[in-house]
């Protein structure tokens, strides 16, 4: 087994990988005095480590030489046997401080872990009597009545949903009367003015015929007269009558000797009535 010094360029590969035994087995161009022995912890008492100080503060190659050790010197093989016991009980160390750190961790866990049982705890409550129910019972209740309270609702808005249906629909069948109402008034009113109209049409119709009766009968009458002598006028030529000459035919109007002569042809009874140009006379 070989171990390289700091102090040293080349070693054998018999040397001891402990620092301090190498430089045991080192010789030295300089004198030095007699190396202390030192007893390994744990270790045999007849194994010990001889520790040699460099009176130089620089160790220089030219300076330091090596030699072959037998392995089976148990004095030259000690410092293995130390770096053996050295490692394990490093390894010991630093399990045992592995183990620590695992069961701080372990006992910090739990500790947030009772930690956050007592907040549940405190939040959702404990039991006080036998009365009293356990966390379960208490969330089964909730459950319940969360449930309870969802039918409510829902029956509620299933209510006021009937209710205003039932309102739309009365809104519904008034505007549907009244529409109809309406329309029937429409009708009436029209069948009124149409029959109104038709009334008067009728009795204009009507007044018409009775003065075309009127004026054939006048005419008729003043027809079947007997001629007389014409008016005496006066000596003013100019002078205007003031009352209709006593013959058969009018002064304004020469036709009427012509339909006394022929008679009009028969008319409907309701054709418009002919107007015709009645003489003015000044008053």
């Amino acid at each position: 087994m070989a171990s390289r010094n700091p102090s040293q360029q080349r070693t054998s590969r018999h040397a001891s990988r402990d620092p301090y035994q190498t430089r045991s087995r080192t010789q030295s161009t300089h004198p030095s005095p007699a190396a202390p022995t030192i007893a390994l912890p744990g270790s045999h008492p007849e194994f010990t480590q001889s520790i040699r100080e460099d009176p130089s503060p620089t160790v220089r190659p030219a300076q330091t030489q090596t030699k072959e050790i037998d392995d089976t010197d148990p004095v030259a093989t000690s410092g293995d046997v130390f770096h053996v016991l050295s490692t394990i009980e490093s390894m010991q160390k630093l399990f045992l401080e592995r183990i620590d750190q695992l069961e701080k961790g372990f006992d910090d866990r739990l500790n947030s872990l009772q930690n956050d049982v007592t907040l549940l705890r405190a939040e959702i409550g404990t039991r006080v009597d036998a009365t009293d129910g356990t966390c379960h019972q208490k969330m089964g209740y909730l459950n319940s009545k969360m449930t309870k309270l969802e039918s409510e609702i829902e029956r509620n808005l299933n209510e006021h949903e009937k209710d205003y249906n039932s309102r739309l629909e009365g809104i519904r069948a008034h505007m549907d009367t009244q529409r109809v109402a309406i329309v029937k008034r429409i009708e009436s009113d029209s069948r009124y003015l149409d029959d109104a109209q038709s009334n008067r049409h009728k009795e204009v119709i009507k007044k018409t015929d009775d003065i075309e009766r009127e004026l054939e009968t006048i005419l008729f009458s003043i027809s079947e007269l007997a001629p007389r002598s014409p008016s005496v006028r006066t000596e003013l030529e100019n002078e205007i009558p003031t009352r209709p000459p006593l013959t058969s035919t009018p002064l304004g109007n020469p036709r009427a000797s012509d339909r006394i002569r022929s008679p009009s042809p028969p008319r409907r009874s309701d054709a418009p009535s002919p107007r015709t140009s009645r003489p003015q006379y000044l008053c």
